[in-house]
């Protein structure tokens, strides 16, 4: 049976994974692998934040690992790791929803301003009943921060470059 033309849809495209996600993909190889702690923040969750480096011995590639989880232990947890390349956009990201967020408090927005990563990391500004939060998700993870800890996140990211 043919599907009329104005019904088909064509297959969403996938972004290409970055030079992270690439190594950590490859069989048979030996990997070095890098962590190490930046910070975290608390706030209705947790968020820590770990700057990573991948190396194969020939080719290396940087990147920064999110580690959500959510305010009770019986909360879910997910991890992200976020290219290298994509850190410029989350950080105006972040200069964006600074900004957006005392309008929010204010009442002078009625929306919400959201970010996703590539990898998978989800970035949701938006008012809620204790107020305006900036909520971070990967996988079952999801933490809330505060308007005030947009400039920490921003600040922590910073630090990893």
């Amino acid at each position: 049976m043919l599907i009329p033309p104005a019904v088909q849809q064509s297959a969403p495209v996938k972004p290409e994974p970055g030079p992270v996600a690439k190594l950590l993909a490859t069989r048979g190889v030996v990997l070095s692998l890098t962590r190490k702690a930046v910070g975290a923040l608390y706030g209705k969750g947790t968020v820590e934040l770990e700057r990573i480096e991948v190396s194969n011995g020939t080719d290396t590639a940087h990147g920064l690992g999110f580690h959500i989880t959510g305010p009770a232990k019986s909360d879910g947890e997910g991890r992200v790791v976020v290219e290298q390349e994509e850190i410029p956009t989350l950080l105006s990201a972040l200069d964006r929803f600074q900004v957006e967020a005392a309008k929010l408090a204010a009442g002078d927005a009625d929306t919400s301003y959201t970010l996703t990563s590539h990898a998978g990391l989800s970035l949701e500004l938006a008012r809620q009943p204790g107020g305006v939060a900036l909520t971070l998700r990967a996988g079952r993870g999801e933490a809330a921060l505060t308007i005030s800890q947009i400039a920490a996140l921003r600040s922590l990211i910073e630090k990893a470059k």
